[in-house]
């Protein structure tokens, strides 16, 4: 079985793409866009694994391309990939109220439906992403600026804190 994973070029997408593929020999179709968010770096590691198969599409793509169709099983997605479209344009899932309020991932359908579960308690995922952005505190200092804080500012109208 195939897995769709859009943005996975991103922060958090990138994060399960690799989680993913460090864990399981299943191939999974990264669908995203390398932009300020999706960093270049991030997926270096991935570059010659059979398994990965990265496809660039731009915010505005429609339609999936021909190597992303018969993998559209599971889609990992954040705001992000909805970029600058008009509250109108976007359908909230009501089947979670909270989406776009916040991060979660409801894992309950990941593990009835691929017999999944997650390695880590929250809490401990939790001090794990922690102590990582203290160690890789360069990474913040890139994505906090240049052309990602002017994105970041265009996006949600307003002048981003230092």
């Amino acid at each position: 079985m195939a897995i769709l994973a859009t943005g996975g070029a991103g922060f958090s997408g990138s994060n399960f793409v690799l989680d993913w593929l460090a864990q399981l020999d299943e191939p999974l179709v990264n669908l995203g866009e390398r932009t300020c968010a999706g960093k270049r770096e991030t997926l270096a590691s991935q570059q010659g694994d059979a398994c990965h198969v990265f496809v660039q599409r731009g915010r505005g793509a429609r339609g999936l391309p021909e190597p992303a169709k018969a993998a559209f099983r599971l889609r990992v997605s954040t705001d992000e990939v909805y970029g600058s479209s008009h509250k109108t344009q976007i359908t909230p899932a009501t089947d979670r109220p909270a989406h776009g309020q916040r991060h979660t991932i409801d894992a309950r359908e990941i593990e009835r439906e691929l017999s999944r579960r997650p390695a880590e308690t929250f809490e401990a995922g939790t001090r794990k992403t922690v102590q990582w952005h203290l160690g890789h505190r360069e990474r913040a200092q890139r994505v906090q600026g240049g052309a990602n804080r002017e994105r970041v500012s265009q996006h949600y109208g307003e002048e981003v804190a230092a």
